[in-house]
């Protein structure tokens, strides 16, 4: 019964890990701030500057304001991406309290409202980018970023065989789970399944190398995203210059 409770504990993270992954490039259609058809580019230059703004901030008030903004998105999520998004901002916030509880009680209470609060920020905001924008959208707003392509690469390929690798692992349990071979425990299973998908990834690898070969691949991405201007970009430029502004006259 151990056996089977540590089998179903795997099938069940995997499975959820390669439903968050699909969903966020499915062809659903697109609600709430999504729904906007806001240029990537954008999406992903300002969501980059608000991070490092609030982890940079010193003021209370500029992180309070962006925690507002970042909110009120938020709340236009859909009821899935709205509940994903607060359930890891608040995980890490709580996690932060917990941290920073010691130096609450010896009287640094500063650090104990601006650290949580800043770290709920930058969770709900790479959250909000991965809600709202596909992968592939973001690999070529990379691009126009000049980012070296050996790094997109990188990106493209490792996120395609996590869910190949993943899809790989669940089969697995789940033939486990079904013939129930094997006399080992948890820990010998999932030794199992490690060794090999370890060499399917091997393996996998070498077949990728030749398919890159045989297609004259030669590392070089070329980005079809280009840079325009409606209402919505414009609307969200001035949203997020708005909160940037208020950064520097905070300082």
């Amino acid at each position: 019964m151990i056996k089977d409770a540590f089998i179903d504990k795997g099938i069940l993270s995997l499975f959820g890990m390669l439903s968050k992954i699909r969903a966020q490039d499915s062809p659903a259609i697109p609600r709430g701030p999504a729904s906007l058809n806001i240029n990537p580019f954008y999406k992903v230059a300002f969501t980059l500057a608000l991070i490092i703004l609030i982890a940079l901030s010193r003021n209370l008030l500029f992180v309070f304001s962006a925690l507002s903004y970042l909110l009120l998105i938020i709340a236009f999520l859909p009821s899935i991406d709205l509940k994903r998004t607060l359930f890891a901002s608040l995980a890490m916030f709580f996690i932060s309290c917990l941290l920073l509880a010691p130096a609450a009680l010896s009287g640094n209470l500063y650090s104990l409202f601006m650290i949580p609060s800043k770290m709920f920020a930058t969770v709900a905001a790479a959250n909000i980018l991965s809600c709202t924008t596909k992968w592939q959208s973001i690999i070529g707003a990379l691009k126009l970023f000049f980012i070296p392509d050996v790094f997109i690469f990188i990106l493209d390929t490792a996120m395609k065989y996590i869910v190949m690798l993943g899809e790989l692992s669940l089969e697995m349990l789940y033939a486990m789970k079904l013939r129930r071979f094997g006399g080992g425990g948890g820990l010998a299973s999932l030794s199992g399944v490690a060794g090999t998908v370890f060499l399917k990834s091997a393996e996998m690898a070498e077949e990728m190398n030749s398919a890159m070969l045989c297609r004259g691949f030669r590392g070089v991405y070329h980005s079809r995203a280009k840079l325009t201007m409606t209402a919505a970009d414009a609307a969200y430029i001035i949203a997020n210059a708005s909160i940037f502004a208020l950064f520097f006259y905070l300082r």
